[in-house]
Formats: C-alpha cells, structure tokens, sequence
C-alpha cells in the first residue's frame, strides 16, 4: 500500500480511460506539477503514457473507499491464465514471507490448454530445494487456488541486471531448461498414473489421495486444477477426451473407466 498521494493527483482509470469503481483494480494515473513532460525526442512513446496531463504509470493499483491506494503489479507483467488476470508480484510477495523463502520472482509461461500458466522461480535461504507441497500449503492460507504456482523452480540464485531488478526473460529461460528435462514414465498402473496426476493438477501428496476420491473430497478440486488433471491425463496416456468425457470426470475411478475404455483395455 502506498497510501494517500500528497503531492499530485491520483486516479485509477479503466482500459476505456472511465474511474474504476473502489476496490477495483485499474491503471494507476498520476498528475502533479513534478510529473515528467515526456521522452526526449520520442513524441509517439510520450503521446503513449501521457494524456491531457495525466500519466499512465504502468502500474495495476486499487483505490478504497477513504482514499487509499494499493500496488497490485505491474501492467506488462499480467499473466491471463484460463482468461484470469493473475498479478504475480501479490504471489511472489507471499512466497517469501515463508521462513526458508530467500526471494521468489512468479512468471507466466506458455501453455496449451490456459494460454499462459503461473510458475514460481525461488531461491533458498539454506540454498537446497523446499519441498513443493510444503509450499502449496503454506500458500492456501493467504492465496486463492488460481492464484498457487503450478509449479516451483528452485535457482541457487535469480538473474538479476546491474541496477538489481530481476531478470525475467532469463529466469524463463532457466525454467524452460528445467521443464524440458523429462523423467520417463515406466509406471504400467494406471490407478497410480492417475494419482500421480491429481497429486500435480491438485497440488496434494500422493498418499493423501485415493482412488475413491471425487471432486467433493479432494481439496484444490477447481474448474482450473481440473483441467489441469485433465491434460496431465492426456500426455500420461497419449490420449485425448471428449467434451463430454471431461465433464462427466468428477472422480478418480470415472478417469479410470475412460481412460481404460479409449485404450480398450477393458
């Protein structure tokens, strides 16, 4: 939070440039005699971020109902996940407040099935990996279940430029290079490929699951972590379902059935 503003205007404006509602968040503007006067020799950036005196900051900010304004991320950095807007600097924030968290730095990278997926970039205090659910966990106290990393990334250290500002481009590079390094499923057993899915799509331990399991019992059984579920299903058993078949999957042993049915095994 930054409080109230004491030396120039404030105001949160909507793409279409209206107020946003309190509570609402929007693009923070600002309008003051010491706000810039524009780019050097850069009238098309200028015209960008400056309108009728009012500067476009870049940054995503609330206001509430007695004034007070609230920092949520930074505008470039949004990640629309499942058509989501996800601002990762709230995510990372949390993550460090864990007590073995040196700083943390959460991303969007490309996926097929949400356009984008949020992950979580870390470094360590002890400089060893934190384990993952541990993590998940700590976070469902504070953070919504959209909003929990799919995945974490341990770095002895974050890429950061001279002037201390993370580097995000090669902390995505860094995480690319660790997703593209693939463990070899073997696992024959279809009941523990399928846990082993609902344990990443749901961010639960393998042995806290079971087979009887719907979406009534498992915790972190959402819209999203459900289609989660379902595409690890589809890359574990190179098959694809119907629409049909991914609304009637609201349990572990229906996921069986089908996916016995499409691999006619039955």
């Amino acid at each position: 939070t930054v409080g109230v503003p004491i030396d120039c205007e404030a105001a949160i404006k909507r793409e279409d440039g209206t107020l946003a509602a309190a509570g609402e968040a929007g693009n923070l503007h600002l309008k003051g005699a010491h706000i810039f006067k524009g780019y050097f020799n850069n009238l098309e950036a200028t015209e960008a971020v400056l309108q009728e005196g009012w500067f476009n900051t870049g940054d995503i900010a609330m206001k509430d109902e007695e004034g007070f304004f609230t920092i949520v991320g930074r505008k470039k950095n949004v990640i629309i996940s499942g058509g989501i807007n996800i601002y990762p600097e709230q995510i990372s924030e949390m993550v460090n407040t864990h007590s073995d968290v040196l700083e943390s730095v959460c991303v969007g990278i490309p996926d097929d099935v949400f356009g984008e997926k949020l992950v979580c970039a870390y470094s360590s205090k002890s400089t060893e990996v934190i384990n993952e659910l541990e993590l998940v966990n700590f976070l469902r106290s504070s953070l919504k279940q959209n909003q929990i990393p799919q995945s974490f990334y341990f770095l002895e250290e974050l890429p950061k430029g001279a002037s201390g500002k993370f580097q995000l481009e090669r902390i995505k590079e860094a995480i690319a290079t660790k997703e593209n390094v693939v463990n070899p499923k073997e696992q024959l057993d279809y009941q523990i490929s399928i846990i082993e899915a609902a344990a990443i799509a749901f961010k639960l331990a393998t042995a806290d699951i079971k087979m009887s399991d719907t979406a009534r019992t498992l915790e972190g059984w959402d819209s999203m972590a459900h289609l989660v579920f379902i595409t690890h299903l589809e890359k574990q058993f190179n098959i694809e379902f119907s629409t049909p078949e991914m609304i009637s999957m609201s349990s572990l042993a229906t996921a069986e059935r089908i996916i016995k049915q499409k691999k006619s095994i039955l």
